[in-house]
């Protein structure tokens, strides 16, 4: 499994039509292209390294989220499988209680009639 740490970025600044100093970010992530930006207000300086970052951070949330939701549904769909495992063994364990019950209680039936013809000696009781 890939470290969401390992990704490696595309950058491009550019300056859009309307003069606004602008940074695209992208990345492909499993096969899914993710894009991040970041531009700049005309108000503030330019920081290219800035932008940089704010893209990339930006783009690594949607993959976060894409991700955490992957996950999620993996987890759900583990602890389906896992309740549907755990109630087959309950009904197993159930029958086999039932079963090894009326295998004693049958035994020491048999044994109490004819006590000096033990039909089954040293069960192993549960």
């Amino acid at each position: 499994m890939r470290s969401i740490e390992d990704i490696t970025y595309n950058c491009h600044p550019f300056t859009d039509k309307n003069g606004i100093d602008t940074i695209v970010v992208t990345t492909k992530w499993y096969g899914k292209t993710y894009k991040g930006i970041a531009k700049c207000h005309p108000d503030d300086n330019y920081d290219c390294a800035y932008g940089i970052k704010l893209a990339i951070q930006r783009c690594k949330r949607k993959i976060t989220e894409h991700e955490l939701k992957f996950i999620s549904a993996k987890i759900a769909e583990c602890k389906e499988t896992y309740t549907k495992a755990f109630n087959e063994m309950e009904k197993w364990n159930s029958l086999r209680y039932n079963v090894a019950k009326e295998f004693t209680d049958t035994v020491d039936f048999l044994n109490e009639i004819r006590p000096d013809k033990c039909i089954v000696s040293n069960i192993e009781r549960k």
